[in-house]
């Protein structure tokens, strides 16, 4: 049967006309049309959205019709909620072929690994920063294109989180999940428990046993206890903070520094080259903090500073504006 026919059955399912070898037909091919059916893997707000489509189609191609009773149903009535069964049928099929989600396609996961006694930058696709200690491993998604951010990290790593509040971004520590939206923290772990120490913004943890978990400040630190299932807070040191970013470029405070200096430290930082439009732009000195900021917050702030524009793309940034003598 070719698609002319097939649509000329379908017309006469819907008009009441169709035989019953007819009618046979059709419903062999629905009950074939069920077992490839991707209804069931629908979430459940899918479904709605569906059965709100189907409704609104049914709407739509349906001409009302008087009441008729069950039990008084003659061949006409009969062949005419038939054809209302098929059109729910196929409008269903038609509907779900278009909102199933498709098969998710493969995301790559790289692994980093750092060498003993060294610290190396990572830069994932967010424009996050990991900063992987000695003797450590992270493992992301060549791109992140979920409603989540989710890493793994193996060994100990500072973390300055490119904000996006649409995306949490999520880190699985062996028990441990930290989640955040935008801050810097270091997670340390080893045989016994695993460290979580706040910098900047808030850390929300949990574990497997505790999905109430807790919330951690700036200056705050939790351990974690993998055989207690526990999570204890205290307050961190202020020679800790300072040891976690020895070996990173995560400090960028800056007083009366000359803007070339800061460029340096940019360049350094986040792996891009910036160019200027006027070489006296480096003549110019800010005092500000940059800590914890995007690349692009951290433009934005010089940009405002100096009353200049930048320019970006790919990795390279370029400055235009007036210079200082």
């Amino acid at each position: 049967m070719d698609e002319k026919e097939f649509k000329e059955l379908i017309g006469r399912c819907l008009s009441g006309q169709a035989t019953k070898e007819e009618l046979s037909l059709v419903e062999k091919w629905l009950d074939q049309r069920k077992q490839k059916d991707p209804f069931g893997k629908l979430s459940v707000s899918e479904k709605e959205k569906v059965r709100l489509k189907i409704f609104k189609g049914l709407s739509a191609r349906m001409v009302e019709a008087e009441p008729v009773k069950i039990e008084r149903l003659g061949a006409r009535a009969f062949y005419r909620v038939a054809a209302a069964v098929i059109l729910l049928s196929i409008l269903t099929y038609s509907i779900l072929k278009f909102t199933a989600p498709s098969p998710m396609k493969e995301i790559a996961v790289i692994k980093y690994e750092s060498a003993a006694e060294t610290s190396k930058k990572v830069i994932l696709s967010d424009s996050s920063i990991v900063w992987l200690k000695g003797n450590s491993s992270i493992f992301y998604p060549e791109e992140f294109n979920g409603r989540e951010r989710n890493v793994r990290l193996v060994g100990e790593a500072l973390f300055e989180v490119a904000k996006n509040a649409d995306s949490p971004f999520i880190i699985q520590c062996g028990g441990l999940t930290a989640k955040v939206l935008g801050t810097s923290f270091n997670i340390k772990s080893n045989e016994t428990d695993i460290e979580v120490l706040v910098l900047t913004g808030k850390v929300s943890l949990s574990s497997k046993g505790n999905s109430k978990g807790l919330i951690v400040l700036p200056n705050e630190k939790a351990v974690y206890h993998p055989a207690a299932n526990q999570i204890e807070k205290i307050m961190a040191k202020e020679k800790e903070r300072v040891a976690k970013t020895v070996g990173t470029e995560y400090s960028m405070l800056f007083h009366a520094t000359r803007m070339e200096e800061i460029i340096q430290r940019i360049t350094g930082k986040f792996d891009v080259r910036v160019l200027l439009s006027d070489a006296r732009l480096n003549n110019c000195t800010i005092t500000a903090d940059f800590t914890d900021q995007s690349l692009e917050r951290t433009l934005s702030m010089i940009s405002q500073t100096l009353e200049i524009e930048y320019e970006m793309s790919n990795r390279q940034v370029t400055l235009n504006g007036a210079g200082c003598d």
